[in-house]
């Protein structure tokens, strides 16, 4: 896998019809440098069994022909406390989750939907540590990365599983742009926003952060509305490149 820096060639180029270039090979993952497009070339084994659509049901929430519904209640799921707003937590479960995950980026799968399952029926029972829209998956078990986590996952069975979450706080960042942003960007052809990847030491983010250390924007982070509207990745990089005031909304999470 290449790894692409402000001003390098990772491969073959062609100006564009603005001050941007974009730079193209063939793709498995995207990232995306303001002021250039990089398309880079990587092994499809590299992400395991996760496919390029970023939103989908993560295991059967229906129960197998080898598993009794009751089976699913014997044992009683643990917690941690769980942040209200902001921070990590941790909980306990047996049985299919029942979630649907944007799996942009290497950071851990984004929680996008709640549908029935083992983790729908823990937040019944436990509504104050109930998962939301937005908790990241940072591990299950020692499995951690967002190929090791949905691999995980898949593997069937009633075993007790530990789930260690990320819940994030939302802020604004506004940028007029004249230059370079100096971000390095993930993103799947139909994920929510772009999940950052690397903050240069050049850059409008870098400026915001240093103007803003309380709202910095950092790896792991995810830009996912702009200018007020909820984007795809592929969306949100084109009305970065003809916008010159950009609005986002960042979804920050704790670092572990």
């Amino acid at each position: 896998m290449h790894s692409a820096h402000p001003g390098s060639k990772v491969c073959s180029s062609q100006p564009a019809p603005t001050s941007f270039n974009f730079h193209f090979c063939a793709v498995n993952r995207v990232w995306w440098v303001v002021s250039m497009l990089v398309w880079c070339c990587s092994n499809p084994e590299d992400v395991g069994e996760i496919p390029e659509a970023t939103a989908f049901p993560v295991l059967n929430p229906q129960v197998a022909p080898w598993m009794s519904s009751a089976s699913l209640e014997t044992e009683s799921p643990k917690t941690e406390k769980v942040p209200a707003d902001f921070g990590s937590f941790s909980i306990e479960v047996a049985g299919p989750l029942g979630l649907e995950l944007d799996t942009a980026g290497d950071h851990g799968p984004m929680v996008l939907e709640i549908k029935s399952g083992a983790i729908r029926k823990f937040g019944e029972r436990n509504p104050e540590q109930a998962l939301r829209k937005f908790d990241r998956i940072h591990a299950i078990d020692a499995s951690q990365g967002t190929a090791a986590i949905f691999r995980h996952i898949q593997r069937r069975g009633n075993k007790m599983r530990k789930l260690c979450l990320l819940r994030p706080r939302k802020f604004k960042a506004s940028i007029t742009k004249t230059d370079e942003l100096g971000v390095l960007l993930d993103y799947n052809k139909h994920s929510l926003g772009l999940v950052v990847r690397e903050v240069f030491n050049k850059g409008h983010v870098n400026e915001w952060n240093q103007a803003n250390p309380q709202d910095s924007i950092s790896e792991g982070d995810r830009l996912f509305e702009l200018n007020g509207e909820g984007l795809s990745g592929q969306a949100m990089l084109e009305e970065i490149r003809v916008s010159s005031h950009l609005l986002f909304t960042v979804l920050k999470y704790p670092k572990l």
